[in-house]
This record gives structure tokens, sequence and C-alpha cells, in this order.
């Protein structure tokens, strides 16, 4: 078994564990794997920098095309609060919801979303951080609930992030 966060766990499931305690790949683990496994420099491997915080993530990244997928969460960003609501949830149609379905893995989504945000936090201050707090806490819910509906997640985010960037 494995856990971000072992306090989260019952004792009597930790009493009967041998704890081994990880450290998180650092940058120069992920760019070496990036650059080594996946093939990728330049711009793309910035992205991944910015973006990815495991190895797993770094394949699904450019599985996707790492410039393709930052590209459209870019336009969602620059976007979603000025299209029509029936266009803003069409959002859902490029995420894959469902763990066999074909789209964009939601969390990565978010990830880079953030990531969009906090590299444009100096264009417009209160806008981009309004959307890293909104995004993070959807983050956080995805995260700790397993069971979640990603659908009325993501849809809740949505309507979150356009009501404060209208």
């Amino acid at each position: 078994m494995t856990l971000e966060d072992e306090n989260n766990t019952l004792d009597t499931i930790k009493s009967r564990a041998t704890i081994f305690h990880m450290d998180v790949y650092s940058p120069n683990d992920l760019s070496e794997y990036a650059h080594t496994i996946c093939n990728v420099a330049g711009e793309e491997e910035s992205i991944i920098m910015n973006v990815c915080k495991t190895p797993g993530e770094v394949n699904a990244l450019t599985s996707y095309g790492v410039l393709e997928f930052y590209q459209y969460v870019e336009k969602v960003v620059d976007k979603i609060a000025e299209v029509s609501g029936a266009n803003a949830f069409k959002i859902a149609n490029n995420v894959a919801l469902k763990k066999d379905a074909d789209g964009y893995d939601l969390e990565l989504f978010w990830k880079t979303f953030l990531s969009i945000c906090s590299a444009r936090l100096l264009q417009d201050n209160e806008k981009y951080a309004n959307g890293i707090s909104i995004t993070s806490h959807f983050l956080a819910t995805l995260n700790r609930l397993k069971t979640v509906n990603k659908q009325m997640l993501l849809d809740t985010w949505v309507l979150e992030i356009r009501e404060l960037w209208m």
C-alpha cells in the first residue's frame, strides 16, 4: 500500500505495516526522465517541469502530445469566461471522466491549469490567484475522495471559475 499522508491511516493498519518513507521526485530526476526516456527537450521539457511531479504524469503528458495538451489548456484558460455557458461545459468532451475513457486526465488538466495561472499572475493577480485557489480546492477534492463524481466536480469547477472570471 502506498500513501501520501500516513496520518490519514488507521493505527491498526499502521501497526501491522512496515513503513518506508520515500522522497518525492526532484526536478532533476523528472528532467532526466523526460529527456532520456521520453525524448523530450526544449519547450516541452519546460512544460513538463512546471506541471508534472511523477514519471507517470510525464508519460501521460507525452502520450497526449505535450504542446497540443498545453495549448488546449491555455485555450480553456483564455476562453472559459468568454464563451457561452453551453460551450464552457464542452471542456468535459476532452477530459476523461471515467477510467478507460478517451480524453485528458482531469488531474493533469487541473495541474496544467494551475501552472498556466501561476505563470500569468503578474498579468492579472486577482483573476489568476482566484483561478489557482478554486482549482487547488477541486484538485484536493479529487485526490481526497476516490468515489467522487468527476462530471459533477468538473461542472461545478466550470461554474465557479466562470462566476469569478466574468
